[in-house]
Protein backbone atom coordinates (compact mmCIF):
# COMPACT_ATOMS: atom_id res chain seq x y z
CA UNK A 1 0.00 0.00 0.00
CA UNK A 2 1.16 3.37 -0.79
CA UNK A 3 2.24 6.16 2.75
CA UNK A 4 0.87 9.26 2.39
CA UNK A 5 1.26 12.36 5.19
CA UNK A 6 -0.44 15.42 4.33
CA UNK A 7 0.21 18.28 6.40
CA UNK A 8 -2.87 21.23 6.99
CA UNK A 9 -3.24 23.72 9.15
CA UNK A 10 -6.70 25.00 10.84
CA UNK A 11 -5.80 27.77 12.81
CA UNK A 12 -3.28 27.05 15.30
CA UNK A 13 -3.63 23.41 14.86
CA UNK A 14 -1.11 21.41 12.96
CA UNK A 15 -3.06 18.68 11.27
CA UNK A 16 -0.57 15.70 9.94
CA UNK A 17 -3.06 13.25 8.27
CA UNK A 18 -1.24 9.52 7.79
CA UNK A 19 -2.85 7.49 4.65
CA UNK A 20 -1.63 3.74 4.60
CA UNK A 21 1.05 1.31 6.70
CA UNK A 22 2.99 3.10 9.77
CA UNK A 23 6.15 0.55 10.04
CA UNK A 24 9.70 -0.05 9.99
CA UNK A 25 9.95 1.41 6.48
CA UNK A 26 7.52 4.36 6.80
CA UNK A 27 7.62 5.55 10.45
CA UNK A 28 10.88 7.81 9.60
CA UNK A 29 9.38 10.04 7.36
CA UNK A 30 6.60 10.67 9.94
CA UNK A 31 8.69 11.05 12.90
CA UNK A 32 10.75 13.62 10.38
CA UNK A 33 7.64 15.31 9.67
CA UNK A 34 6.70 15.53 13.42
CA UNK A 35 10.09 16.80 14.60
CA UNK A 36 9.73 19.38 11.89
CA UNK A 37 7.05 20.75 13.12
CA UNK A 38 7.61 20.76 16.93
CA UNK A 39 10.68 22.32 15.95
CA UNK A 40 8.85 25.20 13.99
CA UNK A 41 7.16 26.23 17.08
CA UNK A 42 3.61 24.89 16.48
CA UNK A 43 1.87 24.48 20.05
CA UNK A 44 -0.73 22.06 18.83
CA UNK A 45 -0.53 19.12 16.91
CA UNK A 46 -2.97 16.82 15.46
CA UNK A 47 -1.99 13.33 14.04
CA UNK A 48 -4.44 12.17 12.10
CA UNK A 49 -4.93 8.18 11.83
CA UNK A 50 -8.43 7.69 10.27
CA UNK A 51 -6.79 6.39 6.98
CA UNK A 52 -3.74 4.81 8.80
CA UNK A 53 -4.21 0.98 7.91
CA UNK A 54 -1.81 -0.39 9.91
CA UNK A 55 0.51 0.85 13.18
CA UNK A 56 3.89 -1.15 14.10
CA UNK A 57 6.36 -0.64 16.83
CA UNK A 58 8.43 2.17 14.86
CA UNK A 59 5.49 3.62 14.59
CA UNK A 60 4.58 3.74 17.87
CA UNK A 61 8.40 4.87 18.69
CA UNK A 62 7.64 7.95 16.21
CA UNK A 63 4.76 9.09 17.74
CA UNK A 64 6.24 8.55 21.44
CA UNK A 65 9.44 10.58 20.27
CA UNK A 66 6.98 13.27 19.58
CA UNK A 67 5.19 13.48 22.53
CA UNK A 68 8.56 13.51 24.32
CA UNK A 69 10.09 17.02 22.09
CA UNK A 70 6.59 18.32 22.45
CA UNK A 71 6.84 18.15 26.61
CA UNK A 72 4.17 20.71 28.37
CA UNK A 73 4.32 23.44 25.63
CA UNK A 74 2.46 21.28 22.54
CA UNK A 75 -0.56 19.97 22.51
CA UNK A 76 -0.65 16.51 20.90
CA UNK A 77 -3.62 14.59 19.82
CA UNK A 78 -4.41 11.23 18.34
CA UNK A 79 -7.54 11.28 16.09
CA UNK A 80 -9.64 8.82 14.88
CA UNK A 81 -7.69 5.73 15.10
CA UNK A 82 -9.92 2.93 14.92
CA UNK A 83 -10.17 -0.83 14.41
CA UNK A 84 -6.44 -2.93 14.58
CA UNK A 85 -4.86 0.63 15.35
CA UNK A 86 -6.46 1.71 18.09
CA UNK A 87 -6.39 -1.91 19.51
CA UNK A 88 -2.76 -1.25 19.45
CA UNK A 89 -3.14 1.90 21.49
CA UNK A 90 -5.58 0.35 23.91
CA UNK A 91 -3.04 -3.16 24.51
CA UNK A 92 -0.47 -0.83 24.89
CA UNK A 93 -1.88 1.53 27.39
CA UNK A 94 -0.99 4.58 25.05
CA UNK A 95 -4.59 5.72 24.75
CA UNK A 96 -4.12 6.83 28.39
CA UNK A 97 -1.15 8.74 27.44
CA UNK A 98 -2.17 10.63 24.51
CA UNK A 99 -5.12 12.61 24.06
CA UNK A 100 -7.32 10.65 22.07
CA UNK A 101 -9.89 12.00 19.97
CA UNK A 102 -12.02 10.05 17.69
CA UNK A 103 -12.08 12.14 14.32
CA UNK A 104 -10.24 15.96 13.51
CA UNK A 105 -13.93 17.20 14.10
CA UNK A 106 -13.15 16.71 17.73
CA UNK A 107 -10.17 19.46 17.73
CA UNK A 108 -10.84 22.51 19.56
CA UNK A 109 -11.60 25.33 17.30
CA UNK A 110 -8.12 26.93 16.58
Amino acid sequence: MCFTLDVDRRGNISIVRVLGDLDVYTAPRLDDCLQQIIAAGSTSLAIDLENCSYLDSEGIKALIKARGSAEERVRLSICGARGTVLRVFRISGLDTIFKMLSSTDDLPDG
